[in-house]
C-alpha cells in the first residue's frame, strides 16, 4: 500500500512537470527549473532563495527539480 501511494504522488509530480513546460512553452513563458540536491533546492536559506529571486524579481516561473 505505501509503496503505490509513493509511485502516484511521483507520477503526480511528473504530470505536473510535464504540465509546467508544455505551459511554457505555449505561453511562450521563459521558466526556471532549479537543479540540486533536494535539502539544498527546497531550503530556502540554502538555497539563497533562488526559487523566489526568480519568480518575484525577474517574472520567471519556477519548479523544482523532483518534478523531472
Amino acid at each position: 500500500m505505501q509503496i503505490k501511494k509513493v509511485t502516484e504522488f511521483k507520477e503526480d509530480l511528473y504530470k505536473q512537470g510535464e504540465r509546467f513546460l508544455k505551459e511554457l512553452e505555449k505561453s511562450g513563458e521563459i521558466g526556471y527549473i532549479g537543479l540540486g540536491r533536494d535539502y539544498v533546492i527546497l531550503d530556502p536559506q540554502a538555497s539563497s532563495q533562488s526559487g523566489s529571486m526568480f519568480t518575484k524579481q525577474r517574472g520567471m516561473r519556477y519548479i523544482p527539480p523532483k518534478h523531472f
